[in-house]
């Protein structure tokens, strides 16, 4: 969820676009290749939270199947790695059959109460490390692949999370803010906003997401050459996917070009563009991992930045496999090379060893509060959603859990059982 100062800067943002909106649509006209823009218009729906069953509360995936075949649109679902163990040989398939329509990304690690809000650097380190090995073990156990791509449970994650997430090499966070809790002081600036993607926590980026509702804003995202990520919840098919598929309606006629591939995919390749007077193009990116494609009949000198706040984090730069020199320069890491027309390159930004950390093992009573949790939410969305006043009884529930799962290891006491 978007704190209040979230919810400001946003208003804020879409009031100001009358001002700047017009002038970028004659800069665009009056100079084309001349102002920044992005070729890859993309999109994405992403569900928190369900199992990867038939029918997951008001969620039934052989009708988002079909309605995804109908439309032509995709679908992640954000999908918890305390769940790995749990998807049926039978349902896989189903999932497996209808990738990259539908894919997977990595939701916390077990969706405890502000789980990666954190400022213990270890244990987020440790978390992420396991939620990818659990996504691994379940992309072995079921055939599903899965983005390595973090949305933070609750929308909440502090500034050593990014570091952790650098560490152990997820490609981007897609959240639905962009500035770490409990930084008031140090938010992301309006022209920052205005860019795909900030780089400013340890240098992974974080892309937007919003929930339907938020129509204006999805459209002015895709205008600003940002992909347009959609978040909810199963309670969103209570009604069937009549909203959902409005709202995919919706970006599709405001970008007839739009694409849908899965979040890797779709986030490798995001990157601002301009042609300069001498003929180079300058290109930014945000990922580590960029794919980018010379698109032009001729050949092409392109200059690369990506903003890099940690300097001497950066070892070594490729492209297309080959290494290039580079500079770390106000903030920024920077190379030059030239590709021939049509060609394609992923460029691989490679860091400093570090030293591995140990592995995660949180205790017995972790576990059940874990596990006690993730049941009681089960049941909440495929049973009490129906019945309020025994939901009510259910969340207060949680509430009380939220502490118990959290608060040793969040305070650093040592963990003394393997998980």
């Amino acid at each position: 969820m978007a704190s209040p100062h979230d919810k400001i800067r946003e208003e804020t943002l879409t009031q100001l676009c009358d001002s700047f909106v017009p002038a970028i649509l004659f800069l665009r006209a009056m100079f084309p290749g001349a102002s920044w823009e992005n070729p890859h218009q993309t999109a994405r729906i992403i569900i928190d939270d369900p199992l990867l069953e038939r029918k997951y509360g008001f969620l039934n995936y052989n009708d988002l199947f079909q309605s995804l075949t109908n439309l032509r649109y995709g679908v992640t679902t954000a999908f918890i790695p305390a769940n790995y163990l749990r998807t049926s040989p039978k349902a896989a398939r189903a999932f497996a059959e209808h990738f990259p329509a539908h894919s997977i990304c990595v939701h916390g690690c077990d969706h405890t109460n502000t789980e990666f809000g954190s400022a213990n650097e270890k244990l987020l380190t440790q978390k992420s490390l396991a939620a990818l090995a659990r996504m691994e073990i379940h992309r072995e156990r079921t055939g599903i692949p899965f983005d390595p791509v973090m949305v933070f449970p609750q929308g909440k994650f502090s500034t050593v999370a990014m570091r952790a997430l650098r560490r152990v090499g997820f490609l981007a966070a897609v959240n639905s803010t962009r500035n770490a809790t409990g930084q008031t002081d140090d938010t992301v600036a309006l022209g920052e906003e205005l860019l795909p993607a900030t780089n400013r926590y340890s240098g992974v980026p974080i892309f937007t997401r919003r929930y339907p509702k938020q129509l204006s804003a999805l459209a002015l995202d895709l205008f600003l050459g940002k992909p347009a990520h959609v978040v909810e919840h199963h309670d969103w098919f209570a009604g069937g996917l009549g909203e959902l598929e409005r709202c995919v309606r919706f970006l599709q006629e405001v970008e007839p070009a739009l694409t849908w591939p899965a979040l890797s995919d779709s986030l490798s390749r995001q990157h601002l563009r301009r042609k300069e007077g001498d003929g180079k193009c300058h290109v930014r990116f945000f990922t580590a991992t960029f794919d980018f494609e010379n698109v032009d009949s001729h050949a092409r000198s392109f200059v690369f930045t990506r903003a890099e706040p940690e300097a001497g984090e950066v070892k070594k730069v490729s492209v297309g496999g080959k290494e290039v020199s580079f500079v770390h320069r106000d903030g920024f890491i920077e190379f030059e090379c030239g590709l021939a027309p049509r060609e394609a390159v992923s460029i691989r930004l490679v860091d400093s060893a570090h030293a591995m950390t140990e592995a995660w093992s949180p205790g017995l009573k972790y576990r059940v509060s874990v596990r006690m949790r993730r049941t009681l939410s089960e049941i909440r969305d495929n049973h009490l959603v129906k019945h309020p006043a025994l939901l009510n009884t259910a969340k207060q529930v949680v509430r009380r859990l939220k502490w118990s799962a959290d608060s040793r290891l969040n305070a650093g006491e040592p963990a003394k059982e393997k998980l």
